[in-house]
C-alpha cells in the first residue's frame, strides 16, 4: 500500500509540473476563459490580488523545485513563503516595540 500512495504522489507532481506549465488545461477545447465579474468574485472570495513581479530564472527554477518537494505549485508555494515572512517579520517588529516601551 505505501508504494502506490509514493506512485499517486510522484504522479500527482508530475502533474502539478503539466498544469504549470500549460501542457495541461489551457486547450480552448477543454479550457473556457470566466468573465472578468467571476475572477473577480473568486479573488474577493480569497482576499487575493494578482500581481505581476520580474524574478531571475534561476530562482523561479529554484522555488519550483522547493515547491514540488513540497507538493505544491510554485505560486501558491511562493505565496506562502511571503506569507511567513510578513508574519516573522510582524513578530519581531512587535517584540522590539515592546521592549522600547518597557525600556
Amino acid at each position: 500500500m505505501k508504494g502506490k500512495q509514493k506512485h499517486d504522489y510522484d504522479e500527482y507532481l508530475e502533474d502539478v509540473e503539466l498544469w504549470e506549465s500549460k501542457k495541461l488545461g489551457a486547450s480552448p477545447k477543454f479550457a473556457k476563459r470566466i468573465s472578468r465579474a467571476e475572477e473577480k468574485a473568486i479573488d474577493d472570495s480569497l482576499g487575493l490580488q494578482a500581481i505581476t513581479m520580474r524574478l531571475q530564472k534561476e530562482l523561479v527554477r529554484q522555488l519550483k523545485n522547493l515547491a514540488r518537494q513540497e507538493g505544491l505549485g510554485y505560486q501558491p508555494y511562493i505565496r506562502q513563503i511571503l506569507t511567513r515572512h510578513v508574519k516573522a517579520i510582524k513578530l519581531v517588529n512587535q517584540k522590539v516595540s515592546k521592549r522600547k516601551k518597557a525600556g
